[in-house]
């Protein structure tokens, strides 16, 4: 299965390293390929530890029209975005996550309800579905 490469550094937004997650949060998360992971590393631009990769993701397929995936999805109110204050934050605490094993399958679930729910409260606070 494809691994999915995401950055939130705005040392390798800077650099052109990757494209961003939305054509409206250029200041948000980015999407790159495993060279351009590798070429940030290799240059000593960021450590590894600043991308976050991901496996066994589903993306939607765009029906066409104006709204499309996941940006259609936030213009009618199915998702909201967390507001920019919060990202860093959760960021990182998606970030301090590992890969799935039995033995971590708890504590990883866990982690991922505090995470959510901790987006939840800052949208919650923000009054705004503005990212």
């Amino acid at each position: 299965q494809p691994v999915l490469w995401l950055h939130c550094s705005s040392i390798l937004r800077e650099a052109n390293i990757g494209n961003p997650v939305g054509s409206r949060q250029l200041d948000g998360i980015w999407m790159c390929s495993a060279q351009e992971v590798m070429k940030a590393v290799g240059k000593g631009l960021v450590p590894a530890e600043e991308f976050l990769a991901v496996s066994g993701m589903l993306v939607w397929a765009k029906d066409g029209g104006e709204n499309q995936g996941i940006e259609g999805d936030l213009e009618l109110g199915k998702f909201e975005m967390v507001p920019g204050s919060a990202r860093m934050d959760l960021w990182s605490r998606l970030k301090k996550q590992q890969i799935l094993t039995p033995l971590n399958f708890e504590a990883s679930l866990q982690s991922s309800e505090e995470i959510w729910s901790a987006s939840g409260k800052e949208v919650s606070k923000s009054g705004s579905k503005e990212g």
